[in-house]
């Protein structure tokens, strides 16, 4: 099956990656074995993740803080919480 690639969604080296993502070499290595982290390919003998896949990690990674409602109401309002 063949899928037309976008030429700029390059594929990166684990080191490459580790540089993007600010996430060490050796914890995408144990994140690849556990089965956790960013999707990758296996080309070869090496590693790549596509620049696209590694976004897609950092996005549905990211935690959104919640506020409580009485200092969202206070911020809104422009008083100060105590």
């Amino acid at each position: 099956m063949m899928t037309n690639i976008p030429h700029d969604d390059p594929l990166l080296t684990t080191p490459e990656a580790a540089k993007y993502t600010k996430i060490s070499a050796p914890t995408l290595a144990r994140w690849r074995y556990a089965g956790l982290g960013p999707d990758w390919s296996k080309l070869g003998a090496g590693v790549r993740y596509r620049k696209s896949a590694l976004d897609l990690f950092v996005e549905i990674s990211t935690h959104h803080v919640r506020r409580p409602k009485a200092r969202r109401a206070l911020e809104v309002s422009g008083t100060e919480a105590i």
